[in-house]
């Protein structure tokens, strides 16, 4: 029953592969992410996405990655973090779940190895627990049903 922002990165990579597709040349998702300007998009997506889904509301809004992630993801591709995103991105949310990871299922969008999913995740715990660290919940892996139920219950524990 909560507002929910999809995943942007996904929407921005679909996007470039629709473009792709259209003019007959053959790209594939590395390609893609590791472009000099994806995250710059993923960014301007994600703000906009965000701001439709009533973020700053004052409602519940679950947002399905942050802008964090795009900070993490600069550093893993060894791009410089502009001062004012990570200012942006530390002072947008109040409450961070941090959902620890499943195995990747390979769906034509997810492109990282277990490897770099690895190093990922790891970038990701530290900006989330640098930023968050007082308002960060870290959901353990477990089933559907069971991790379902700990996220409804922290969303309705920091918002009461």
């Amino acid at each position: 029953g909560y507002t929910v922002v999809p995943e942007t990165a996904r929407m921005e990579i679909i996007a470039r592969k629709v473009r792709h597709d259209q003019d007959t040349a053959v790209v594939d998702t590395d390609e893609i992410v590791s472009a000099p300007d994806f995250q710059t998009e993923v960014i301007q997506r994600r703000l906009a996405a965000e701001a439709r889904n009533g973020i700053d509301t004052g409602e519940v809004v679950i947002c399905d990655r942050s802008l964090l992630d795009n900070i993490a993801y600069k550093r893993y591709f060894g791009e410089r973090v502009p001062p004012y995103l990570r200012q942006l991105a530390e002072e947008r949310y109040d409450h961070v779940l941090y959902l620890e990871g499943l195995p990747l299922e390979q769906d034509g969008i997810r492109h990282e190895n277990p490897s770099e999913r690895d190093n990922l995740a790891n970038l990701l715990k530290e900006e989330y627990t640098e930023s968050y660290n007082d308002q960060l919940t870290t959901i353990a892996v477990a089933d559907v049903e069971k991790r379902v139920k700990q996220i409804v219950n922290d969303i309705e524990m920091h918002t009461e």
